[in-house]
C-alpha cells in the first residue's frame, strides 16, 4: 500500500465486505468460500507494510472436510472451463443478439442440470457444468460466468424467498435490468 495505512486505518477496511463481493463479482473461483489474512507493519510509525490473504474452501455442511481437495483445484478448474467453452460452442453464444443469448444460456441451463442439493459440489459452476447438479447458487453463478464472458452485464442476487435463494439481474439492449430466476424456471421433467 502506498501511502501506507496506519493499524488503526486497516481495521477500519471491511475485507468481509470485500471478499463477499469478489466472490459474487468471480464465480469460476469455485473453490473459494472464506479467507484470512495477516498483515506487518513497522512499529516506529504504526503503518501497516504487508498483507498476506490466504483464500479457504468450501465444506460440505457444517463439517471440516473441504468439498474440493486442493491438490484437484487445477483439474477441477479445467474440466469446469473444458465443459464451459464446450457448450458455448455447441450454443454458438458468440453470435446472438442479447435477447437470444440470454434465452438461450438461460433455456441449456434449465434443461442440462437438474436440482439437486447434495452438500458437494451442486452451489457452484463446477457442479452445474461438469457434475449437472445444482442448487440456486449453481444455476445463478453459472449464468452469471457466461455473460461475464461474453460482456453481457449480470449480477447474481441474494435474499430470502422463504429460505435463503440466489437469482440473477441482466442489463438489456434497451437499457432496463431485467430479473431472472434459473432455478424456478427450470420445471424439471416438466419442460
Amino acid at each position: 500500500y502506498s501511502p501506507y495505512l496506519t493499524k488503526e486505518e486497516f481495521a477500519l477496511i471491511d475485507f468481509r465486505a470485500i471478499m463477499y463481493a469478489v466472490s459474487f463479482d468471480h464465480p469460476e473461483i469455485f473453490w473459494y468460500h472464506g479467507y484470512s489474512y495477516r498483515y506487518r507493519y513497522k512499529k516506529s510509525t504504526n503503518e501497516v507494510m504487508s498483507v498476506i490473504y490466504t483464500l479457504k474452501p468450501p465444506y460440505v455442511g457444517d463439517t471440516e472436510e473441504p468439498v474440493y481437495a486442493v491438490e484437484d483445484y487445477e483439474r477441477l478448474n479445467t474440466e469446469m472451463w473444458d465443459e464451459f467453452h464446450r457448450v458455448a460452442e455447441e450454443l454458438n453464444l458468440a453470435n446472438r443478439t442479447r435477447y437470444s443469448f440470454v434465452k438461450t444460456v438461460h433455456d441449456y441451463l434449465c434443461t442440462s442440470a437438474d436440482y439437486v442439493a447434495n452438500e458437494k459440489s451442486c452451489f457452484d459452476p463446477y457442479g452445474t457444468l461438469v457434475e449437472k447438479e445444482t442448487v440456486c447458487q449453481g444455476y445463478s453463478e453459472t449464468f452469471k460466468m457466461f455473460c461475464d464472458y461474453y460482456g453481457v452485464p449480470a449480477v447474481c442476487i441474494t435474499g430470502d424467498t422463504g429460505g435463503p435463494h440466489m437469482w440473477n439481474a441482466v442489463l438489456m439492449e434497451d437499457g432496463l435490468w431485467y430479473v431472472l430466476d434459473i432455478t424456478w424456471d427450470d420445471g424439471g421433467d416438466e419442460l
